[in-house]
Parts: structure tokens; sequence; C-alpha cells
């Protein structure tokens, strides 16, 4: 009975297995489609904005289309530097409170730099949109810069490069290998930069303030300034949490 009962079974699971080798495979579900609005504003501020009900929050990123590639020779990692700075008080807020008042009502912020572009992110419950519009349009505007304040955020990128870079085994093939590929081509340096540029950057407290304000001129000219984020609030509500916009959208 074991023996006849046996050759049965496994012809069983051989058919389901080829039936199902030649079933339509619907496992691959395409996603559904992106929905968003684009808008630009008569300053130049470009707004993506893409509604999402399925939670209670708000995603905002403000993106400046100013990155390591825009930096001049012997001036490398200006802009990472610039990235840290941004979270060093403006008229308003006081240094590092704008990620302070953020985790204070539950959200996250953070900052990154590359090649292209500097990005200042936060994610907060949808109810406090305002404050980080205002927040972010307040640094945008009047960003605080002081000697002493610059002094430590160089040596803490300095450290930075030592921790990621120098310190490492093979931490310079990608510097090196920039180097080698590129002749004239503003990727040639990476976006740390180098610990002669940090040297040479600021020394004395005149110099430092026009070379930040010569940076901060040549960017704003450079910087196509874009703030969108995924939200569970509709269009017509973020609109109404930042007046300037507002008053842009619907004129």
């Amino acid at each position: 009975m074991m023996t006849s009962f046996m050759p049965k079974k496994l012809l069983g699971a051989v058919a389901f297995c080829v039936a199902l080798t030649l079933s339509p495979l619907d496992a691959a579900v395409r996603p559904p489609r992106l929905q968003y609005e684009l808008m630009k504003l008569p300053n130049g501020l470009t707004i993506v904005l893409s509604p999402d009900h399925s939670t209670p929050i708000v995603h905002v990123e403000v993106w400046y289309h100013v990155g390591s590639k825009d930096e001049k020779v012997g001036r490398t990692g200006f802009a990472h530097l610039f990235e840290h700075m941004m979270f060093k008080g403006s008229r308003n807020v006081e240094p590092e409170e704008h990620a302070s008042m953020l985790a204070s009502i539950g959200g996250q912020t953070n900052a990154y730099t590359n090649d292209d572009a500097t990005v200042f992110w936060q994610t907060v419950p949808s109810q406090y949109l305002p404050l980080v519009l205002w927040l972010e349009a307040d640094r945008m505007a009047t960003l605080r810069i002081d000697k002493a304040t610059f002094e430590n955020e160089r040596e803490v990128v300095k450290e930075e490069r030592r921790l990621r870079v120098d310190n490492q085994p093979f931490g310079r093939l990608s510097e090196i290998l920039y180097d080698t590929f590129y002749t004239v081509s503003p990727y040639k340096h990476t976006t740390i930069g180098s610990m002669k540029s940090r040297r040479r950057l600021g020394r004395g407290r005149a110099r430092l303030s026009q070379q930040f304000l010569r940076a901060a001129q040549r960017h704003d000219r450079n910087r196509r300034r874009l703030r969108h984020g995924a939200s569970e609030r509709d269009g017509d509500e973020i609109f109404r949490a930042d007046p300037e916009i507002g008053s842009r959208h619907h004129a």
C-alpha cells in the first residue's frame, strides 16, 4: 500500500508546482501614481507638494541647489561648512534651537550636502507645519555668523574629516580617484573639502566676514531654492500655513 501511495502524492506535488510555474505572475503590482503639485513663486522659490493622508505628519525639505561643485579652487568644503552654520542661529532663533524646538514636539531634523545641493529636512506632526516654515524662513533670511561660532564649526568639520577620511583605511581613495578622473571639472574635489582649505578660511574677523559674504552672494545668484514636502494636509492648508506662499498662490 505504501509503495502505491507515495508516487501518487509526489505526482500531485509536481503537478501543483508546474501549475504555479505556468500561471501568470501577478506579484509585481504597479504602485499608485505619485500625486503632487508643482509651482514656482516670483521670488524664485519652487514648491513641490505631495499630499499623503496615511499618517498625521508632514515632511518638509528645503533644497539649495548649491554644493561642492560651486566652490572655488582652494576654497573647498565651503558648502558643507555652510550646512553646519545654518544650525547656529538666526535673528529670532538661538544656536541649536532649531533642532531642539522640533525635538520638543516629537519631530526630527537634519541636513546633508553633496556635489550639487545642500538639503535641510524635518518631519513633524502636521499641526506644526507653520513652525517649520517659519524656522526655515528665519534662517534663510537672517543667518547669524560670528567668528567664535565659525571657528568652532571649522574645528568640528576638521574632526569630521579626520574621522571619516584621514583615519580610515582607504579613506582618501575617492579623493584620489576624483582627482585622477577629472581635470577642470567642478566635481574634481569631494564635498568634505581639504584640511588645507580649512586652515586658510577665515584668518581674521574682517576676512571671515568678506569670505562668507562673497560666498553667500555668489551662491544666492546661482541657487534655486526648492521647498517640497509630503503631508497629510491638502494644498490649501499648506498655503494658509505660510502667508507668503498663500499670497503668491492665490494672487
